[in-house]
């Protein structure tokens, strides 16, 4: 830790106000905000971590993403969308990533909260700000040729910014 160094720098225009960051493979998938010409998602090709590239670069989310979970070639995004906080994108091929590339969404109740999300098989744990009476952490079954299932709520004190499973 006494010697790090700084392997790379970019910089994106407008503001995007960088949120979380996941690596699946070779890609970084880096959630911002929409605010001051932000595009809710950008993928960078991290093949070479000294020369990240961004791919897909046309892709815009038409929301703020703030939450982003990888599992197998599924990418998971909490956003503030009103309709569609839950949105899940096939990343088979992230290069070429486009809103054709969804493969589903969840509606959760109240509008655009969600804020954090983890997976755990085909179950997608997502936390949202804090928004009585609503719930700010629910468990979604995934389905590939269905809608998706919630299974339960939690209702607590809070916001749940923050999500991580271990084992």
């Amino acid at each position: 830790w006494a010697a790090m160094t700084r392997v790379a720098n970019l910089s994106q225009s407008g503001t995007p106000d960088f949120q979380k960051v996941i690596v699946n493979g070779t890609y970084a998938y880096v959630t911002g905000t929409q605010a001051s010409g932000g595009k809710g998602l950008y993928i960078y090709d991290v093949s070479n971590p000294a020369s990240p590239v961004r791919v897909a670069s046309s892709f815009d989310l038409g929301a703020s993403a703030y939450g982003v979970a990888a599992a197998g070639n599924r990418l998971y995004l909490a956003t503030d969308n009103p309709t569609q906080e839950l949105q899940v994108y096939d990343i088979t091929d992230p290069t070429t990533l486009s809103v054709s590339n969804l493969v589903n969404s969840y509606d959760l109740p109240g509008t655009g909260k969600a804020r954090s999300v983890a997976v755990y098989g085909v179950n997608v744990f997502v936390g949202t700000l804090d928004d009585p009476p609503n719930k700010q952490f629910y468990s979604i079954e995934m389905s590939e040729t269905g809608p998706m299932v919630l299974n339960d709520a939690l209702g607590m004190s809070g916001s749940v910014l923050g999500l991580a499973l271990q084992d």
